[in-house]
């Protein structure tokens, strides 16, 4: 994928790539892990033609990769991730027009909290969990929100690494546990201390 230029430019292969809604949950998917278009159906209960088009258009504009091709019941299937730099905290993401970035936002976190209650509600008492979840309510100052976008950006790298490692453990196995993880910082009420209502 393109680079922004020396101006800032946003990454127009970015933007037309995240143009359909689609698109963007494909991404999301493959940002958290590897996965077929025949998967992806009917993970996101699409239909496989549409997946695959979209799946398409994606490797296109060099924001995902094929890692993998391998036979699977009589065809060969191909399995993608995306690529590192397609993180939505990129600069090229943040010159993105803000109504894009905002649906964007919305629809991911949308998918992950229907994701996780469907996940919690599903569960029964006696199954063990795994499960962690943080909420912490901070007022930082600038230099604070900087650090913690890089403590952030460092995480993702860190689990993203263990996503790769397992999938490489688990290449002849149906005994992944499928999981999502969600990490995010913004500003809680779009107005900074000192600032008038």
């Amino acid at each position: 994928m393109g680079q922004p230029d020396e101006e800032g430019a946003v990454d127009q292969n970015l933007i037309r790539a995240l143009a359909h809604p689609l698109r963007v949950k494909i991404l999301q998917i493959l940002g958290e892990e590897t996965s077929s278009p025949a998967q992806l159906s009917a993970l996101l209960e699409e239909p496989i033609g549409s997946v695959a088009y979209h799946t398409r258009v994606l490797a296109a504009r060099d924001c995902i990769e094929l890692v993998e091709a391998r036979p699977v019941r009589g065809v060969v299937a191909h399995f993608y991730k995306a690529k590192p730099h397609v993180a939505l905290q990129t600069q090229s993401w943040r010159k993105a027009p803000p109504a894009l970035r905002s649906d964007v936002v919305s629809s991911s976190l949308h998918e992950f909290t229907a994701r996780a209650l469907e996940t919690v509600q599903a569960r029964t008492p006696e199954e063990g969990d795994g499960s962690t979840l943080t909420s912490l309510a901070l007022t930082v100052d600038e230099q604070g929100l900087r650090e913690i976008g890089e403590i952030l950006r460092s995480l993702e790298g860190k689990l993203q690494a263990v996503g790769e490692s397992c999938s490489i453990r688990l290449q002849d196995s149906d005994e992944g546990i499928s999981i999502v993880v969600a990490v995010a910082a913004f500003e809680a009420d779009g107005k900074r201390r000192g600032e008038s209502a």
